[in-house]
């Protein structure tokens, strides 16, 4: 075979990831099914606030399911956009931001990690420097328990299922948990205890290149207090996730409305 002809189509690479991650389901378990996929993230999804125009549209659960498939179990409708659009952030030192005029995301904590795309025995569905680099950015912010410490979190989500794997690669959930805690609501902007990707995540709008550093910047507004309608409530400390290439490359930062 030539190189070319070995590598996958990204819905296909992530469909076995999908595949891969139900199949790790503890005996005795329930395992997830396809409304559960579905629920993950999609028809739940919030359009985006502020300027950022969604290109999706408003989607209902059974539209979802009933959305092309598009390489199975991943349907049409649980894929991101192309979209267009850029994203910028103005980074200070402690003498700025105490002499900023307007609210400021102090920096809690900040930390990336990578490692190679193909080696024996590599776990593709909680990648070693996912782990690594978000117990080092808890650690740096003095977070001991995600889930009940961080308000609200912008993940990079480009397919629906990857929300509940991020959950627990990231320590938010225990293995099994992730997607249950998505279909009970805990991930919701109305009434969840940890709202996820309440500006409609890459899965709304997609400018690529841009969209990981958006999820650092929508974190940044929910702990300044100017996310909009996709305002999370009371929101002191927000959690921003990027990742590249074979889901090998991470960036992650805490940000807090206090000074630490």
């Amino acid at each position: 075979h030539s190189a070319h002809s070995e590598i996958l189509p990204r819905p296909v690479l992530r469909s076995l990831l999908m595949k891969q991650a139900a199949l790790e389901t503890p005996p005795g378990e329930e395992v997830p099914t396809l409304e559960d996929t579905v629920e993950v993230e999609v028809y739940v999804l919030p359009p985006s606030g502020g300027d950022e125009e969604p290109d999706q549209p408003d989607l209902t659960f059974d539209q979802v399911v009933d959305a092309p498939m598009l390489w199975d179990p991943i349907r049409f409708s649980e894929t991101c956009p192309s979209s267009d659009g850029a994203c910028a952030m103005v980074l200070g030192d402690e003498a700025t931001g105490d002499a900023a005029d307007g609210p400021v995301a102090w920096v809690h904590g900040t930390a990336m990690r990578s490692e190679a795309n193909n080696f024996p025995g590599r776990d593709e569905v909680n990648p070693q420097a996912s782990r690594d680099c978000a117990v080092d950015v808890f650690s740096q912010a003095g977070i001991t328990d995600p889930r009940s410490e961080i308000d609200a979190v912008e993940m990079y989500v480009p397919f629906s299922w990857y929300e509940p794997m991020w959950l627990e690669s990231l320590g938010f959930a225990e293995p099994d948990r992730g997607w249950r805690m998505v279909e009970d609501g805990s991930t919701d902007i109305d009434g969840g205890d940890l709202p996820v990707n309440c500006s409609g995540g890459v899965l709304s709008s997609n400018p690529i290149g841009a969209s990981g550093m958006i999820r650092f910047a929508e974190a940044a507004l929910q702990v300044r207090g100017m996310a909009g309608d996709h305002q999370v409530d009371g929101a002191r400390r927000a959690f921003g996730h990027a990742y590249g290439g074979g889901a090998q490359y991470f960036a992650m930062w805490v940000v807090g409305a206090d000074k630490p």
